[in-house]
């Protein structure tokens, strides 16, 4: 507990000697020679009070006793004079600092550091205390009351622990006697928004999101720091300060987020987040815990300090949707969404605490205030535990491993050994109605399946009460039976023990608790007890109690020889099992035992206190289970194939919801069996759940931050402490100093550079970058000699990369941030200094071969050197070889590399003991030279080529078999048909009627003698073996080799036209293969390079030579390195690249075989409102319906326009009537006329 002091300011220059005063006290001593209590100080762990008197200048300690409320007595063994207190005061136990402290510069100026232990009151000095960079909550106190300082300089760089233990010296100045740095992983460019807290004997380090915590035993070593505690995921980038509850289960992270005090509830136990809670009002202050274990979380007002609410910390997290709609409107809106949520969730109890005036400090963990009452310390209650239990009862939580529910169930066993058991009245139903939110009905099953009871739930909505969706059932003949403080049901059955809670619509069993003797008692041997059991039930219940119609919980109290057996069982397991909590479900049991194994799944599955605790024990219990083979066994297959599917279906509803502190406390247990369920043919279910993630946002991620780096950049915000050895004072001294003036000079220097750097070129450009997280935690340790990321890689490609994408907008950056993390890490020095070696090793050969020396020895030295690292770079290769014959055979560069390593040894020995091989040499030259250029395939813009290059002769080595049969069929062909019929020498001419003795085909020189040939005198040219290749059988071979790339020189000698089958064969052969086969091989390897010319490609390459690296030349306590392995690996992104992405998944330019799921948190990040798709969608549609409307206009004008002009004519026809009669009329007149 952190204790805030508040002393009058008082100046001095000297600190008084402490007086001791040991005289015994008596019944009229009075505390401080009587004079007035000015101040009040508890001990971190309150058990023990200091008080302090202005008017006296001392201190006065107090045994502590929270039992009750009454006066604390007197410890005798403390009372000294000490002047003046310091401003400041740190207190444990018996150790009690007092300090002065430097705002500005953040240092500890005056201090005086008490043992109060010893009844001299020993006065010390801190060495070199006021050297140190720290702040008041970076001090605290081990378990045994060593003083822990932490210093934390951002500006130098220099983050420190220091340990100072009470010795039994006389000295009075105390030297520390630890020493630990704080390391941050290399990777990690940025150390923002560095803290440390020390509360309860706990040290927590944070660093952008990442809280981790230590335990400070009473035997603080190097052993303490090596494996932290627990570590958090916060949802905050910057931590004000954590409180811890009294029993160190539950632990309060408090920021600002969006100017709002943001409260986040964590399990200590799992690491989880239980509950957010965000106040514009009210501030944190600290847990309230009960005896009974109850817990709440206390806020004070800005306004009026002596007002406080008080929380449920096991609340529900809020609806961050329903914020986030309010949040788009108004401020003001947002201001009335707070102060609602402040009333509806925070329950006020200024009414009920205890205020008293005077010196008074509050123990808000114990629920205790200590006050000054006639001048003695007194302690009492502040808060009515009535009152707070009336409280609770308003409020359910999921959470069944509390005290009180273990000490109800405690009691429930109890009863059951003193005769109280709970039966069913004759209406077979009983109904508890205690709870104010969920009520329960019970009903005795009666059909022929055995003992069963049938448990309903109804939960109230709208005042009226509905039941749940479903029911369960319960094995056993009831026992007993109550509704829990947290509103679920305890059932005790003969079978075993049940507890059930209501989530939303469900009835979800909790927990199921059972044993061998219990199932073999319902079972085998007491089938006669349990009729007897009945028969004396029913017949109490028709005497004593009239329950025809009844349907209340009835309670009978039964004879000591009643159920002896299975009294005599539950008093085993209140001896063995139900001694200090709740135990744990045996899982393994109720799987093969129970039928309700699935709705018990199912119930902690779908509870987030649960799940993360059973995960790992149900995924081996359902993957066992699938694995059964038995036909017994299909039941339980069934059971762990449903359960499988409703993990993932979890998770996923979780990464749906942003629910990040509970998914990622369940990543791990899922990353390590997604080998094992790829084996089981889960194929399709983890690629979804690896497409669900693929895209995963760092939780502490608020904001996008304006970064160096201009890619893909992979870090680890691990924090270790490691311990500095001293040896002695002075070097001690020495060292502090040496580290000290170091530390600036670093400063300095970097200063400087960067001064200098900055001055060379041009303005260092930051680029807007988005943080995320690997999604395969602890999928890069080593388990026990065994890495599941190795297992990965040789998984098929359509697992391991999830899918295509054809916009290439996704460049697998998971994969490739687990590749670059490990590659700057250890990955390029090991690499390097393999290629090192190597280099060595083929300059010594090369050296070997190739110079003329005056003295062999020199030449031989060399071999020699050559023959070691040889064998060196071979024992390598057979570790890979014995590791996995079947990996190491399908990999291509294995085979090569033998061939680098073996021939040159070869080659020396051969050299060292016959003498020159100079065939031999040429070709290791060769060989160890593409060896040496197959070092450079790590780096990307050579890696993709190497990559082509195996890629594509794997893809099309079938083709060249195909080839190979063809070659090798024409080859023995032409054989049989062109070689010679006897056996012919070369040295020795050999004429006879053969056309295919070479004799015959060598090239024939005429004279030619007045332009007449002389064909008695000519000259042979001498066959040789490439006169007739088809002499032999493997030079016919490469005869039709080199015909197929176009040398047809080895049919030079048989004309075409007198051998017209070896022209129809020269045909065939040049037509089908250097034609037709050759052009669709060169099509095939267009094909292939288009598939191999991919970025993952290149990565596959690079994991697998970080892998050897790790499996091979890395010793087993390099693989157990924190800082190599971590649990988590995160990257920084620039934001285009993930718009690009987001842009063509929205937009359709992907083909994933399932979109991956974009986070609405992710999208607010990067201010997309809507996917630009279905902007031109709508757009697309509106036109669409706006050319209809004109068209339908255009048609209906069309028409008018038609009739219009029908009745003109119909008009005009008849004017044109009208004036031909009135024509004929005029001249029917004239003529009259």
């Amino acid at each position: 507990m952190e204790t805030a002091i508040d002393i009058i300011d008082t100046k001095r220059d000297d600190l008084d000697l402490i007086q001791p005063h040991n005289e015994k006290v008596t019944d009229d001593y009075k505390p401080h020679n009587g004079k007035k209590i000015s101040k009040l100080f508890i001990s971190q762990d309150d058990s023990y009070v200091i008080s302090y008197s202005v008017e006296d200048e001392s201190i006065q300690g107090w045994l502590v006793n929270v039992e009750g409320n009454w006066q604390q007595l007197l410890d005798n063994n403390v009372y000294f004079k000490v002047g003046q207190l310091y401003n400041k005061v740190k207190f444990y136990k018996k150790s009690f600092l007092s300090y002065d402290y430097d705002s500005e510069n953040n240092r500890i100026v005056k201090h005086n550091f008490i043992d109060l232990s010893d009844k001299k009151g020993q006065n010390f000095q801190l060495k070199h205390v006021d050297k140190l960079f720290t702040y008041e909550r970076w001090i605290g106190f081990t378990s045994n009351g060593d003083l822990i300082i932490t210093s934390l300089d951002e500006k130098l760089k220099d983050y420190k622990i220091y340990l100072y233990s009470i010795n039994s010296k006389n000295a009075t100045l105390l030297e520390y006697s630890q020493m630990y740095k704080i390391k941050f992983h290399k990777s990690l460019n940025e150390h923002n928004n560095i803290n440390c807290f020390i509360q309860y004997q706990k040290l927590f380090l944070f660093n952008n999101g990442h809280l981790v915590q230590w335990e400070l035993s009473e035997t603080t070593t190097v052993t303490t720091f090596e494996k932290p505690e627990m570590q958090y995921n916060l949802f905050l980038e910057k931590l004000k300060y954590i409180k811890i509850n009294k029993n160190k289960t539950l632990l309060a992270a408090c920021g600002e987020v969006d100017e709002i005090n943001v409260i986040y509830i964590y399990s200590m136990e799992t690491g989880l987040c239980i509950s957010r809670y965000d106040f514009e009002n009210y501030f944190p202050v600290d847990f309230l815990t009960l005896k009974d274990g109850s817990e709440r979380f206390i806020i004070c007002s800005y306004s009026n300090h002596n007002h406080f609410k008080t929380l449920d910390p096991f609340h529900p997290s809020e609806n961050s949707q329903e914020k986030t709609q309010v949040k788009e409107q108004s401020k003001k809106a947002l201001a009335e969404y707070h102060t609602k949520k402040e009333n509806q969730v925070a329950i006020d109890i200024t009414d009920n605490i205890t205020n008293i005036s005077g010196p008074v400090k509050i123990t808000f963990n114990s629920n205790k205030l200590f006050h000054v009452k006639e001048n003695h310390v007194w302690v009492t209650d502040w808060v009515n535990e009535t009152t707070f239990q009336q409280m609770l009862n308003k409020t359910c939580h999921s959470n069944i491993y509390t005290l009180p529910i273990f000490q109800t169930i405690q009691d429930m066993l109890n009863d059951i050994i003193k005769g109280k058991i709970h039966s069913f009245p004759k209406s077979n139903k009983i109904k508890l109605t205690d709870g104010k939110n969920f009520h329960f009905n019970l009903e005795n099953l009666v059909r022929g399946y055995g003992n069963e009871i049938e448990v309903k739930g109804f939960t109230q909505i709208n005042n009226e009460w509905k039941k749940t969706s479903n029911s369960s059932i319960a094995n056993g003949i009831l026992v007993s039976c109550i509704q829990l403080n947290n509103q679920g049901l305890a059932l005790i059955t003969t079978y075993g023990i049940y507890i059930y809670t209501i989530v939303e619509d469900f009835l979800r069993l909790r927990y199921l608790w059972s044993n061998k003797e219990l199932i073999d008692y319902n079972k085998n041997c007491k089938d006669n007890e349990l009729v007897e059991y009945k028969k004396i039930i029913q017949g109490i219940l028709k005497q004593e109690f009239n329950c025809e119609d009844n349907e209340d919980n009835v309670v009978v109290l039964v004879e000591d020889n009643v159920l002896v057996e299975y009294k005599k069982i539950i008093r085993g397991i209140l001896k063995q099992e139900f001694k200090e909590s709740l135990p744990l479900p045996n899982l393994k049991f109720c799987m093969v035992e129970f039928s309700e194994r699935d709705d018990l799944f199912l119930g902690i599955i779908n509870d987030r206190d649960d799940f993360p605790k059973f995960i790992s024990e149900i995924l081996d219990i359902a993957i066992n289970a699938v694995k059964s083979s038995e036909s017994s066994d299909k039941d339980m297959r069934k059971t762990g194939d449903k359960t499988l599917k409703s993990i993932f279906e979890k998770i996923f509803d979780l990464i749906k919801k942003e629910d990040y502190s509970l998914y990622m406390k369940l990543l791990p247990f899922i990353c390590l069996k997604l080998p094992k369920l790829c084996d089981l043919h889960y194929t399709n279910l983890v690629t979804t759940y690896i497409l669900h993630t693929i895209i995963l946002l760092d939780p502490s991620c608020l904001s996008v931050k304006n970064l160096s780096n201009t890619s893909l950049y992979a870090y680890s915000k691990d924090i270790y402490v490691k311990k500095i050895i001293l040896s002695n004072s002075y070097f001690k001294s020495l060292l502090l100093s040496f580290y000290k003036n170091l530390s600036h000079l670093g400063h300095y220097l970097r200063t400087q550079i960067s001064s200098f750097y900055h001055k060379l070129r041009s303005e260092k450009i930051l680029t807007p970058t988005i943080s995320f997280i690997v999604p395969f935690p602890k999928l890069c340790k080593y388990q026990k000699n065994d890495n599941t990321w190795n297992d990965m890689l040789y998984q098929p490609k359509s697992i391991l990369f999830y899918s295509i994408d054809s916009s290439n907008s996704y460049e697998w950056w998971n994969f490739a941030a687990i590749i670059d993390f490990k590659w700057k890490t250890f990955g390029i020095f090991y690499y390097l200094l393999i290629w090192f070696f190597y280099a060595i090793f083929v300059l010594c050969f090369a050296l070997a071969v190739t110079l003329n020396f005056s003295d062999e020895l020199y030449r031989k030295i060399l071999f020699i050197i050559s023959i070691l690292f040889g064998f060196i770079h071979l024992f390598f290769e057979f570790r890979q070889l014995l590791w996995n014959p079947r990996y190491y055979t399908k990999d291509p560069w294995n085979f090569f590399d033998i061939a680098a390593y073996s021939l040159p040894v070869i080659t020396s020995i051969y050299w060292l003991i016959n003498g020159q091989l100079l065939e031999l040499a040429a070709i290791t030259i060769i060989v160890l030279n593409f060896k040496f250029l197959m070092f450079f395939r790590v780096f990307e813009s050579y890696g993709k080529y190497f990559a082509i290059i195996i890629g594509v002769a794997e893809e099309v080595f079938p083709f060249l078999i195909v080839l190979c049969f063809i070659i090798f069929g024409f080859g023995f062909g032409f054989f049989i048909l062109l070689r010679p019929i006897t056996n012919i020498s070369l040295d020795r001419p050999d004429f006879n009627e053969d056309n295919n003795n070479p004799w015959n085909l060598a090239t024939k020189y005429n004279y030619l003698k007045d332009g007449i040939i002389d064909p008695d005198n000519s000259l042979i040219q001498i066959p040789d073996s490439n006169t007739n290749m088809f002499t032999w059988f493997q030079t016919s071979i490469f005869a039709m080799y080199l015909l197929l790339t176009g040398d047809s020189g080895s049919l030079s000698a048989w004309t075409y036209l007198d051998n017209p089958t070896v022209t129809f064969l020269l045909f065939v052969f040049t037509f089908f293969t250097s034609i037709y086969l050759m052009n669709l091989f060169i099509g095939l390897l267009g094909m292939a390079i288009d598939n191999y010319n991919k970025h993952e490609e290149f990565l596959l390459s690079k994991a697998k030579i970080i892998m050897d690296i790790e499996l091979f030349y890395m010793l087993p306590s390099q693989r157990n390195k924190k800082d190599w392995f971590p649990d988590w690996i995160y990257y920084n992104l620039p934001t285009d690249n993930v718009y690009k992405l987001i842009y063509a998944i929205d937009n359709g330019k992907t083909e994933f075989n399932f979109p991956p799921f974009i986070s609405k948190k992710l999208k607010e990040l990067m201010k997309i409102q809507k996917p630009k798709k279905k902007i031109k969608n709508k757009i697309k549609q509106t036109k669409d319906e706006l050319n209809d409307k004109l068209e339908h206009t255009k048609d209906e004008l069309y028409d008018k326009l038609e009739q219009t002009k029908d009745e003109l004519k119909q008009e005009l026809k008849e004017v044109k009537t009208l004036l031909t009669n009135l024509i004929n009329n005029l001249n029917i007149n004239s003529n009259n006329i």
